[in-house]
């Protein structure tokens, strides 16, 4: 037969395994969301990047032989901001 103690310590046991293992999910699930919110920031960042170079592009003028002028340009980054 049990004692009362006995059944203490086995739950206590119990609750703190219990505990354990729900912060090392937690602590996994908070690292999982970090990184696929960092993942996210990059890409969309490199998405901006590639869209603000196209829209650089389409600005510039079309011939390939010349590059363009140095006024040309900072006219463009004015622009931006």
């Amino acid at each position: 037969m049990l004692r009362s103690a006995d059944l203490f310590s086995f739950f206590f046991i119990c609750g703190s395994l219990n505990a354990f293992s729900f912060s090392i999910f937690s602590n996994y699930v908070f690292l999982r969301i970090s990184c696929l919110n960092f993942f996210f920031i990059i890409k969309i960042t490199k998405l901006r990047r590639a869209q603000m170079w196209a829209e650089r592009k389409q600005k510039l003028p079309s011939s390939p032989s010349k590059p363009p002028r140095l006024h040309e340009v900072q006219n463009l980054t004015y622009e931006k901001l």
